[in-house]
């Protein structure tokens, strides 16, 4: 199956590196901002992997060619941006899963999931839509994460979690057993979260 890389930055690079040793997809080339889109023309970014042009370039690429994509923008918000844009496009969201990681075939990756080397999900996991997983993350049994949250690496969500949409947990943090972190939370790395957290109200992107 052919995709295109949303992004051409650092996470872009590992996502291609993912893909590269899982030989499942072909890259078609990154698809970026107005600003790399300058700064990369139509240059090659990575693995002779083409820079294609900013989001307009969306709707030059035939369907048929290249059905789908992944977002591979290591900022929360923009990740998001990208991703329902794409699929406003019709393209196709993959999952990107390093084959150096872990999950149990009791667990649920939704659409457009990244997940780095060297992470562990546990039993009945859910892990929704274009959500980000780092390196070296633990992720332990009966936990949900919503759609478009970031788990930076080293950290551990212990088991009976609930993480709502839109969160960004910081490196090398600790949610400890049975809590509830709102949307929209952004926590800061090294943390160590015991208490629920509420939400944060903001203007959707997406509902």
């Amino acid at each position: 199956m052919n995709i295109i890389i949303l992004g051409a930055g650092s996470t872009a690079i590992s996502v291609t590196e993912i893909i590269l040793s899982t030989k499942i997809f072909n890259v078609m080339g990154y698809v970026g901002t107005d600003i790399e889109n300058k700064k990369y023309g139509n240059k090659i970014i990575h693995k002779n992997i083409p820079f294609l042009g900013d989001k307009e370039s969306l709707k030059n690429i035939p369907k048929k060619k290249s059905p789908g994509f992944v977002s591979a923008i290591g900022n929360r918000y923009f990740r998001e941006l990208a991703f329902y844009e794409a699929i406003k496009a019709e393209f196709i969201p993959v999952n990107i899963i390093s084959n150096k990681s872990s999950i149990e075939n009791s667990s649920n990756i939704e659409s457009g999931v990244i997940i780095f080397p060297h992470t562990h999900i546990s039993f009945n996991v859910n892990i929704s839509e274009n959500s980000l997983i780092e390196t070296n993350v633990v992720i332990e049994s009966n936990v949900s994460i919503g759609s478009n949250c970031n788990i930076e690496s080293s950290s551990i969500i212990s088991g009976n979690v609930i993480i709502k949409k839109n969160v960004v947990i910081g490196k090398n943090s600790v949610i400890a057993p049975d809590v509830v972190v709102g949307k929209n939370q952004f926590i800061m790395p090294n943390s160590y979260i015991e208490n629920n957290l509420p939400d944060i109200e903001r203007k959707e992107i997406h509902e």
